[in-house]
Parts: structure tokens; C-alpha cells; sequence
């Protein structure tokens, strides 16, 4: 359900961004089963890392390791994309900001930084709290002005944000686009 109502909306942003990204070194953090990372496989060079990396079963290389601690798992840097989509709900505030500043350091000159947060308004709010509720799973949601001004903490000069809406056009996360 949560596909249909919030994520299929998303990806039709999503998808051709990602889509468009050619001849990069991308590190996908939280890759999960590589949903995306199928998107982004044909004509750069990928790999990615998650607590969990028998999940993805792609042709790639995945780290073992967390997002709060990208240096620590991974010892190549100069990337030049870090991309991340719907793991940053799982990052309190300290968490994410070490998230942000780690995929900084990862980057090359001119690298770009894509990833999703949930939003603290309309259907992000209400997923966040019945993931709590429900399921007992700390989630969170960040403020759009707090999510900016964490990009740019971590070193991030130029950040666009974009928000996500879900159907019926409620807003429920964004997409930060930043670059060193």
C-alpha cells in the first residue's frame, strides 16, 4: 500500500534522474535489495553498502557496514555521486548529520550528494508515527529549513531540494540534490 499511495508517485522523479547519470563512480548507501541500483548500473561504475548486504544480489560490490560510519567501512573515496533513497528515515538527527558529512568526504570534486528524507508534514508525519505506533520502529522526519541547513553543515555548497508528494498531492518527503 505504501508503494502505491507515496512511492510510486516519488519514483516517477526519481527514476529519471537517476536514469540520466552516466560514466560515475556511484556508492549507493543503504542499498538494500538494489532497487534502484538497477537504474544506475548500466555505464557507471557502482557499488554499495548496507547492514544487511546479502539482500542485493546485483553484480556489484556491497560493504557491510553503516551509514553513520561510511569511512569506516569503505576505503575508496572519490565517488561522484553518493546516492541514498528512503534509508534516512532510520537516522535520528546526530546520526544523519554524520551520514551527510561522511557522504561529503566521499565525494570528489564537483560530486553530488542524491538521497530522500522523510518530511515532517502530511503523509510523512503520519508514516513516521504509525511505523513508531504500529510497528515499533524508530523512524524519523525532518523540517525542509533543517534538512538545508544540515546539507550545508556538511560541506555541501550548492543543495536543491525537491518535495515528493504522495497521491492526491500530499507531501510526505523530499529529494536533496547537493553538490560540493
Amino acid at each position: 500500500m505504501l508503494y502505491h499511495l507515496c512511492r510510486k508517485p516519488s519514483d516517477g522523479v526519481i527514476i529519471p534522474l537517476l536514469k540520466s547519470l552516466t560514466g560515475k563512480r556511484i556508492l549507493e548507501v543503504g542499498i538494500g535489495s538494489g532497487y534502484y541500483t538497477r537504474y544506475v548500473m548500466n555505464g557507471n561504475k557502482v557499488c554499495g553498502i548496507d547492514q544487511n548486504p546479502h539482500l542485493c544480489q546485483l553484480p556489484i560490490k556491497v560493504y557491510k557496514g553503516d551509514a553513520a560510519r561510511l569511512n569506516e567501512a569503505i576505503g575508496e573515496k572519490n565517488f561522484d555521486v553518493v546516492m541514498s533513497m528512503w534509508m534516512t528515515e532510520y537516522l535520528n538527527h546526530e546520526q544523519l548529520q554524520t551520514f551527510l558529512c561522511q557522504s561529503r568526504q566521499m565525494l570528489s570534486g564537483g560530486g553530488m550528494l542524491l538521497t530522500t528524507i522523510i518530511a515532517d508534514k502530511g503523509m510523512g508525519i503520519l508514516y513516521v508515527t504509525a511505523a513508531k505506533k504500529l510497528r515499533h520502529i524508530a523512524k524519523y522526519c525532518y523540517n525542509i529549513s533543517v534538512v538545508e541547513k544540515m546539507t550545508r553543515q556538511a560541506g555541501f555548497n550548492s543543495v536543491e531540494i525537491k518535495t515528493l508528494n504522495a497521491r492526491l498531492g500530499l507531501s510526505w518527503a523530499y529529494l536533496v540534490s547537493a553538490q560540493i
